[in-house]
């Protein structure tokens, strides 16, 4: 694994087009994790954009993705199929619509939601009160 792509917290989401075809594109993703990384293809349809993920051989030691990894992963994988069907502009979504690379970082749910909890704690007037 990369060091450079292992990220110390989150997930890193990289989606690399193998083909695309009549059915849909093909990608093989790797989704890099602080305690390894996780293998998938993913076929996008081209019809509705129905995704389908299946994983590839992993390490025996590598500990499963947590749910919201592969939640995250459909997410990304539905906005390439939407950003598809926009570059296609209701032509045919043949080769060149469809992303070659994405690359994204996403925070564990709970972090961002107890950062945000901090920031609203922060700003509200009783704790600015308390404070003085």
């Amino acid at each position: 694994m990369s060091q450079s792509m292992t990220p110390s917290f989150g997930a890193r989401f990289e989606l690399l087009r193998r083909h695309v075809d009549r059915q849909g594109a093909l990608y093989d993703v790797t989704i890099f994790l602080p305690h390894g990384s996780q293998r998938y293809t993913l076929q996008i349809a081209l019809v509705d954009g129905h995704c389908q993920l299946s994983p590839v051989a992993t390490p025996l030691d590598s500990e499963a993705a947590p749910d919201w990894v592969q939640k995250h992963l459909l997410a990304l994988a539905r906005g390439v199929f939407r950003a598809a069907q926009r570059q296609a502009q209701g032509g045919e979504l043949g080769d060149s619509a469809w992303q070659r690379r994405l690359l994204r970082w996403h925070e564990e749910p709970q972090r961002t939601e107890a950062r945000g909890q901090r920031v609203r704690d922060a700003a509200s007037p009783a704790s600015a009160d308390e404070s003085a």
